[in-house]
């Protein structure tokens, strides 16, 4: 099983923005972490409050494996040099006929990350086609500068604020990037890329892990970050650990703190922004923070600590 980027590989993620598939792990290796998600999510007991689909790996045992997998890190190090830090991890699920979708749009403006040195490398636990809403790309688009954004409101959109690129572009010029169970796409922070909706009978489950070089700094209040390989020689992010068990008491005020100084960076308002614009930021900040205390509290109420 190939785990670096081979010379082709490489060469085409700087020139177009983007690589895939690379295959870091076996079919059954990738079926034993969306097993392990599943567990995770049924004792939830029920839908996941939306705070949780951020930062996992700081209170899921199998969600810092994956952040940590070797294969994974090796391909990351080909592209980003050999330290390494893991800013973020995002769920990213489609149920079978689920009208969800992502808009077209860059995380550049929106993660205030410098220089750009950061990639998102998405894993594939279960198949991800076309028909399921595979991740779509513009190539080249890494080439352009940040790009203007509107937010718009829209519940299908699986977007924190459901930006959406102002520029308009040749959508149809999009390149699919279908994964099997096991294997990665690579993509660059200002690459546009967006998905549509799950149009098949299965249900798709990703994890996009957002990786960093060691020299990067975040604009804004200061956060927190995983070093998962080399050394972290700028400290420029206060450092987290992997947790000791999944949602012991320690792990869930670890998530709860890391999560809070994210959101505060996400969804602070910009310059210029009207009114409107600031009240709706507000509002999504408190709603995430909001979800987040409940499912801290339910399960302290449950005695799991």
């Amino acid at each position: 099983m190939a785990n670096t980027l081979n010379s082709r590989e490489l060469e085409h993620y700087h020139s177009e923005g983007y690589v895939y598939p690379h295959r870091v792990m076996s079919e059954q290796e990738a079926a034993g972490f969306a097993d392990a998600f599943c567990s995770y999510e049924e004792r939830a007991k029920g839908p996941l409050e939306s705070s949780y689909n951020h930062k996992l790996h700081l209170v899921a045992g199998w969600a810092a494996d994956l952040v940590h997998h070797p294969a994974i890190l090796d391909a990351v190090e080909d592209i980003l040099g050999p330290d390494l830090l893991c800013w973020t991890t995002n769920l990213l699920v489609k149920d079978a006929g689920d009208e969800r979708y992502v808009s077209w749009h860059q995380d550049a403006p929106y993660w205030r990350l410098e220089p750009h040195e950061v990639a998102t490398a998405w894993i594939a636990l279960t198949p991800s086609t076309e028909e399921m809403g595979c991740v779509r790309v513009i190539p080249r688009s890494h080439h352009r500068p940040v790009a203007s954004h509107h937010d718009v409101e829209d519940p299908k959109n699986m977007l924190t604020r459901g930006q959406r690129l102002v520029e308009e572009f040749a959508e149809n010029g999009g390149v699919a990037m279908p994964l099997r169970a096991g294997e990665i796409s690579l993509h660059h922070v200002r690459l546009y890329h967006g998905s549509a909706p799950n149009r098949s009978t299965e249900r798709r489950i990703g994890v996009a892990i957002r990786y960093m070089s060691a020299d990067v700094e975040k604009k804004g209040y200061p956060e927190s970050a995983t070093l998962v390989r080399g050394s972290d020689r700028n400290g420029h992010f206060a450092l987290e650990s992997r947790p000791r068990g999944d949602f012991d008491r320690a792990a869930r005020m670890a998530h709860n703190r890391a999560v809070r100084m994210q959101v505060a960076n996400n969804y602070k308002p910009a310059p210029g922004d009207s009114e409107e614009v600031q009240e709706k930021l507000a509002s999504q900040r408190a709603a995430l923070e909001q979800g987040l205390d409940f499912f801290y509290d339910q399960w302290l109420a449950e005695g799991d600590h």
